[in-house]
C-alpha cells in the first residue's frame, strides 16, 4: 500500500466529533436597564422641577410695568368731637291770655264854672273796646271796678250812651280838680284786667 493509499485511508476515516460544550446562559441585564431608565426619568423630573422653580422665582421678583405699586394706607384719625344732639324742645301748653282791654279813652279835661250863679254841668265822654270779656265794669276813683262798680253788665265795646238811664250824658263832679275812671274786664275763669283814665278840671270858665 502506497503512501497515498494510506493518506486516503486516513482521510476517509471520520473525524471524531468534538465534545459538545455546555451552553452557558447569558446574564439577564433587563433589571439593570429598568433601573437606569427609572433613574434617568427621576433625574429628568428633578431637573424639570428645578427649572420651573427657578422660572417662578424670576417671575415673582420681576415687577411688571403694568403692576400698580403698593400704596401706603392712609390712616384717618377718628374725630374726637362728640356727636351733635338736637336740643329737646319742650312745647309749653298754650297760656290762657285772659281778657284784654283794647281801648279805654275819655275826655282829657273839663272846665267847671263854680262862681256862676247857676253853673252849667260839664260832661265827660267815654269809649272802650275789650276782648274775651264776659263782664265789663265801670267805676270812679277805684283800681278795680269789679269790686267798686258804678256800673256793671256793660257791653264788651261801647261808650257813655251805654250807661244806665240818668247817667248819659255822664256829668263830671265839679269842682273836683281831677277825677279818675276805671274800666275792668273779667272772663269766665275769673281773670280780670283794669285800665284807668284821668280827667282834669281846668278851672272856672272865663
Amino acid at each position: 500500500m502506497s503512501d497515498d493509499d494510506q493518506t486516503q485511508q486516513f482521510s476517509l476515516e471520520p473525524e471524531p466529533e468534538p465534545d459538545p460544550q455546555p451552553v452557558q446562559d447569558e446574564p439577564d441585564n433587563r433589571p439593570k436597564r429598568i433601573v437606569f431608565i427609572l433613574a434617568g426619568i427621576v433625574a429628568a423630573l428633578v431637573l424639570l422641577i428645578a427649572y420651573l422653580l427657578a422660572s417662578r422665582g424670576d417671575d415673582t421678583n420681576t415687577v411688571s410695568d403694568d403692576t400698580p405699586l403698593p400704596t401706603t394706607p392712609t390712616t384717618t384719625a377718628e374725630s374726637t368731637t362728640p356727636p351733635t344732639t338736637e336740643p329737646t324742645t319742650t312745647v309749653a301748653p298754650p297760656a290762657t291770655t285772659g281778657p284784654t282791654i283794647i281801648t279805654f279813652a275819655a275826655s282829657t279835661s273839663v272846665r267847671c264854672n263854680t262862681q256862676a250863679p247857676n253853673p252849667s254841668p260839664q260832661y265827660v265822654t267815654f269809649r272802650w273796646s275789650t276782648k274775651s270779656a264776659d263782664q265789663v265794669y265801670f267805676g270812679v276813683s277805684t283800681d278795680d271796678a269789679s269790686t267798686g262798680a258804678l256800673f256793671d253788665n256793660l257791653p264788651s265795646s261801647g261808650n257813655q250812651s251805654d250807661f244806665p238811664a240818668g247817667y248819659s250824658p255822664f256829668a263830671y263832679n265839679c269842682p273836683s280838680p281831677k277825677q279818675t275812671y276805671t274800666l275792668t274786664a273779667v272772663d269766665d275763669s275769673g281773670k280780670k284786667v283794669s285800665k284807668k283814665v284821668a280827667v282834669v278840671n281846668l278851672g272856672d270858665t272865663q
